[in-house]
């Protein structure tokens, strides 16, 4: 006798192409190897659509066209014709699965109506004789539900349940469960497709209905009776749960009855049981109600005006721009709670991963310490000394169980990652490779929520006004993010981003160079730590020729025609036109007057921009007057010091 499922191997490359992954027993197909066969039961699965079958089933449901599935003999000619599977003339017809020995026979078949009352949804129940069996589900149409278009899940029973509102609702795992309750007098319902296929969609059939739960006796069976309550608590008005007393192990309601349960019996187990509590609800993503969100407590700051608690951020700069340091600085003064920035830090466990290796950490925490007069000490301070490889397989978990083992349950503030690009594999411009990247970090900073910032440090794009290298995926995800700024010894830092508080202003810090020395037979080593500025400092940009050629004009209309008390200011001034008409008589172009007064007009622009790296003027009320150094903004000219005599005059004594 021919075995038919020796060409389920055949059939599946016809319908799926080559395999993606050969085994002794099973044969996956697909590029995430959804489809599987099994080579010893000659059955199929798509763990996709949730379609499985036999031969037959494969080949209707992919291989023949719609108009010959229900054919006599449509799918033993095909297998004849393609695969050469030898034909048994006297096989009955092709829907009770006797063409092919051996195999499995329609043993019975359930119809789900919609709520027109009108066909929808057929199940096929098929057994070989020998305890396999399979489901295959077709619509109205004839299509298999997810190739029809017209195709939606309905309940089992829906006329039935729509018949008769007001009456309790028993949802059983399969058609024969449904049937068996049915002869007891109760309405009852199913999904089809068995456990775990309880379409969300399913429960507006439900709404303001009793429902009572029977999970079938085994942990498929449980998860199941789980994964209907909680898609029915937004639509049902009342859910029992009830455990029926007796079934061995893969047992159902319909054993439950066949072995003797009433209705009687079964009634009483219902009032016995609880009602489920609709307002807890268990939601696959993270979830709290509106009264939930405003009971908790404001965001609060790990470091004020840089760092929020319990947040993913980013410091970020060129190389070489002092954002190591400023780390550094923060972390060191929450590990020993001590002051940053004006402010008295909480103590915490902080640990440190030094992706680029900790040779240089040595004199740059040694400098820190001997500068704030700290004494180090023992377990608040940790040091991974290599990068921690973010994407590979069991990195995080065992990052997770190194930091448990640093902090000695000690609260974990804050850990950083020193470079983020040393501890990432792949592309930092590929939006995949950084989005397993910051999975990685959130996955830390969940383990140790709500206690833990996560930083990484990273560098600045080839234009450092672009913000972070690589993809644009990182700001997305983070909380925070500061950049640095390095002007020669001088610090800037820009709050690039602040989610849950306002951008701080830009902060300065100075670069100190301090020496260290450890031991007193140790060479003394220098290193770089960090002090706030009370201001930024003022940077001048040089001018151009012809700014300075209309400065120099200004300074010689101060000479011919300043005067005092004019337009409400009370020291020396001259009138823009006084300055333009100098100007013009200098050499400020070599073209013609037109242009000469498009030249003062850009330069006289750039000395009077208020704040600006040019300005070296103050104009009000259509006076004009020049601005040095500390004399800037303020017009206190007696005070305003230069680079030449004539900016050393004092304009105030000139008549």
């Amino acid at each position: 006798m021919e075995d038919w499922g020796s060409y389920i191997l055949p059939a599946a490359k016809a319908a799926w192409g080559e395999p993606s992954s050969v085994g002794e027993i099973e044969v996956r197909f697909g590029a995430q190897g959804s489809k599987a066969i099994r080579l010893d039961k000659g059955v199929w699965h798509d763990h996709e659509t949730g379609e499985s079958g036999g031969v037959v089933d494969l080949v209707k449901t992919h291989l023949i066209p719609v108009s010959d599935r229900e054919k006599h003999g449509a799918v033993a000619n095909f297998l004849h014709k393609e695969f050469g599977a030898p034909l048994d003339d006297t096989a009955a017809p092709v829907e009770d699965m006797s063409v092919f020995k051996p195999g499995m026979r329609l043993v019975d078949t359930h119809w789900y109506m919609n709520e027109h009352g009108e066909k929808h949804l057929r199940v096929e129940r098929h057994e070989d004789g020998n305890g396999d069996k399979t489901f295959r589900q077709y619509t109205a149409r004839n299509l298999t539900p997810s190739k029809d278009s017209a195709y939606y899940a309905v309940p089992y029973r829906l006329d039935n349940i729509l018949a008769a509102p007001n009456k309790l609702v028993f949802v059983a795992e399969g058609e024969k469960c449904v049937h068996a309750l049915e002869q007891l007098g109760l309405l009852a319902t199913c999904n089809p497709g068995g456990a775990k296929n309880w379409h969300v969609s399913l429960g507006k059939w439900l709404d303001g209905r009793r429902v009572v739960v029977l999970p079938d006796n085994d942990q498929a069976g449980s998860d199941h009776a789980d994964d209907v309550i909680e898609k029915l608590k937004p639509w049902a008005s009342e859910i029992r749960r009830v455990e029926l007393p007796g079934l061995e192990h893969k047992g159902d309601a319909a054993d439950w009855i066949a072995a003797g349960g009433t209705k009687e019996q079964l009634i009483e187990l219902v009032q016995s049981a609880a009602c489920i509590d609709l307002g807890e609800i268990d939601t696959r993503f993270k979830y709290a109600d509106l009264v939930d969100i405003l009971e908790r407590e404001p965001a609060h700051w790990l470091i004020p005006g840089y760092l929020p608690a319990s947040s993913l951020a980013a410091v970020f700069g060129a190389p070489g721009s002092y954002k190591s340091f400023l780390c550094l600085d923060m972390l060191l003064s929450l590990a020993h709670g001590t002051w940053f920035a004006g402010h008295k830090l909480q103590q915490g466990y902080v640990c440190y991963v030094a992706g680029e290796g900790g040779g240089a950490l040595r004199k740059r925490i040694g400098a820190w310490h001997q500068h704030r007069g700290i004494e180090p000490k023992r377990g608040v301070f940790g040091i991974i000394e290599e990068p921690v490889p973010l994407s590979e397989e069991g990195a995080i978990e065992a990052l997770i169980a190194d930091l448990e083992a640093m902090r000695r349950r000690k609260p974990l503030r804050a850990i950083c990652f020193d470079t983020l690009a040393r501890c990432m594999s792949g592309d930092e411009n590929s939006a995949t490779d950084m989005g397993e990247a910051i999975r990685a970090l959130d996955a830390v900073k969940a383990h140790f929520a709500p206690d833990v910032t996560v930083i990484a440090v990273h560098h600045a794009g080839k234009n450092e006004d672009r913000g972070l290298r690589g993809s644009s995926a990182l700001l997305g995800a983070l909380d925070t993010a500061l950049q640095c700024k390095r002007q020669d010894t001088q610090l800037q830092v820009i709050t690039e981003k602040m989610k849950d508080f306002e951008p701080s202003e830009p902060a300065w810090f100075r670069g100190e160079k301090v020496y260290y020395q450890r031991h007193i037979l140790d060479d003394a080593e220098s290193s770089i730590v960090l002090e706030q500025m009370d201001e930024a400092p003022k940077v001048k940009a040089d001018l151009t020729a012809v700014q300075q050629e209309v400065l120099d004009a200004l300074t010689e209309a101060m000479l011919e025609h300043s005067i005092a008390n004019h337009s409400g200011i009370e020291f020396r001034t001259v009138s823009v036109d006084q300055w333009r008409d100098m100007a013009l008589g200098f050499q400020i172009t070599d073209g013609n007057k037109t242009a000469a007064r498009k030249a003062f007009n850009r330069a006289s622009k750039e000395l009077i921009k208020k704040g600006g790296p040019r300005q070296r003027a103050v104009v009000r009320n259509d006076r004009v007057w020049p601005i040095y150094d500390e004399a800037r903004d303020k017009g206190d000219l007696s005070q305003a010091k230069g680079r030449d005599t004539a900016r050393d005059t004092n304009w105030d004594t000139v008549q």
